[in-house]
């Protein structure tokens, strides 16, 4: 199996996942009483909007490569950036959103916040000076 087509299986895949899991987690919330202030229900509902982003990202790989893999040109892929990008920032409400509720309460909202902010510095640095790739390579 060349890399492409390993790219269309594991979004495939990781998709198909995804939604096995929506289907269980909306079949728990409508099944039980809706009580927002549970954690379970705020953890449950948090998962559905990071799974839900995750499924709809990793769809739209998957599509392209199907494409890709058949032989076709995928040319609308530049154009339309800003599909995968919403469904990211979809998954990261959901995972902030997670990492809030699972947080002790002694943080606040340190712990959704700091999350936040270490991973937008730490991508923002790795894509501005490139510190990854030579903080790898020391060893």
């Amino acid at each position: 199996m060349n890399p492409p087509e390993m790219f269309e299986v594991m979004n495939g895949y990781w998709a198909m996942l995804d939604f096995c899991l929506l289907i269980v987690l909306v079949r728990y919330l409508a099944g039980g009483s809706f009580d927002f202030g549970n954690p379970a229900t705020k953890l449950a509902v948090a998962m559905v909007v990071y799974f839900s982003g995750d499924m709809a990202r990793h769809s739209w790989a998957w599509a392209l490569w199907t494409i890709r893999n058949a032989g076709e040109r995928v040319t609308h892929a530049n154009s339309t950036w800003w599909v995968p990008f919403t469904f990211a920032v979809v998954a990261s409400f959901g995972l902030l959103f997670i990492i809030h509720t699972v947080c002790p309460r002694k943080y606040k909202n340190w712990g959704w916040l700091g999350s936040l902010l270490f991973a937008v510095a730490v991508v923002y640095l790795n894509y501005r000076y490139n510190f990854l790739w030579r903080w790898i390579c020391c060893f």
